[in-house]
């Protein structure tokens, strides 16, 4: 006949073992409940940034085509833009 964990363990122990085990089971329970909070977060965040970036597209946009029209004077003109030009561009 098979031996159990309750015929090797007194009373004491058994109940104690038990409690370990609920708590064990309830900590799991709630870490994958965070887990799933962090994941609805982060769904979230993508969410409003990617509203955010249209009006700052609908900003660049513009500013991006009076850019080009200006390299496009230094093209014609042949000349180089200067260091501040490329890095207002990045």
């Amino acid at each position: 006949m098979p031996r159990t964990i309750r015929d090797e363990l007194t009373a004491r122990e058994y109940e104690q073992y038990q409690q370990e085990k609920e708590m064990f089971e309830l900590q799991a329970a709630h870490q994958v409940r965070l887990k799933e909070k962090d994941l609805e977060l982060a769904k979230l965040e993508v969410k409003w940034s990617s509203w955010l970036r249209i009006p700052i597209t609908i900003i660049k946009l513009p500013v991006l085509a009076i850019m080009a029209c200006s390299y496009f004077v230094h093209v014609i003109r042949k000349s180089e833009p200067s260091e501040a030009f490329w890095r207002f561009l990045r």
